[in-house]
């Protein structure tokens, strides 16, 4: 083989290699961020029902206190 068919060879492989690396660097970033969405969705779930819960509280409240009302008017 000559000089140049050498450093094309080595070029080709050099170039291959830093694509296989940045393939898989790629795929390491993208499992992460899938554990971090789970985490994300479970507080906006959360975020949810506790929004919910607040809401049926005060309605509870609301309620009660108009019931109240009510029962002492003659």
């Amino acid at each position: 083989m000559t000089g140049l068919r050498k450093k094309l060879l080595l070029f080709v492989f050099a170039i291959a290699a830093l694509s296989a690396s940045g393939t898989l660097l790629l795929y390491r970033g993208i499992a992460a961020h899938r554990a971090d969405s789970a985490v994300i969705n479970l507080a906006g779930a959360q975020r949810m029902l506790s929004q919910k819960m607040s809401k049926e509280a005060i309605l509870i409240g609301r309620w009660a206190f108009d019931g109240a009302e009510f029962a002492r008017e003659p």
